[in-house]
């Protein structure tokens, strides 16, 4: 039962750190979407500025925001999957730690009835040692 127990816990802690780095992973695809947006808005304002360059640098700044654009949109999708993987992540660990706590009780459970098991020997033992001097003695 102590091995099951040690297991489930062993387990439980890994589910934890996996769920620990989905959450890193989201914080990460979150902040990369948030450089992409403000990289956007300092391009588009740099164009609508009066000291705008002219010509190719006009197409050049345009061409990277249609570019930005779209890794804003992969990210987004990356940020989806990475969300779900978290909410996976997240019931995995309270499932685990629902069973870890269930395999401590049962643990604990088990420890009693091996003590009140002991208690029921040592008493038995203490009759059978009561009778068998009771019958000595007759």
């Amino acid at each position: 039962m102590a091995s099951r127990l040690t297991r489930v816990k062993r387990t439980l802690k890994v589910l934890g750190n996996l769920e620990l780095i989905e959450r890193v992973r989201l914080t990460e695809v979150n902040r990369a979407i948030d450089v992409c947006t403000a990289e956007q808005k300092s391009l588009l304002e740099s164009l609508g500025s009066e000291t705008a360059f002219d010509g190719q640098f006009i197409d050049m700044i345009a061409n990277r925001v249609g570019k930005l654009v779209r890794q804003e949109q992969q990210l987004k999708k990356v940020r989806a999957d990475a969300e779900v993987r978290l909410t996976n992540a997240a019931v995995r660990t309270r499932v685990a730690d629902g069973i870890a706590q269930e395999a401590a009780r049962e643990e604990e459970r088990r420890l009693e009835q091996d003590e009140l098991q002991a208690i029921v020997d040592g008493v038995l033992a203490a009759i059978a040692q009561g009778r068998g001097k009771s019958s000595d003695l007759a």
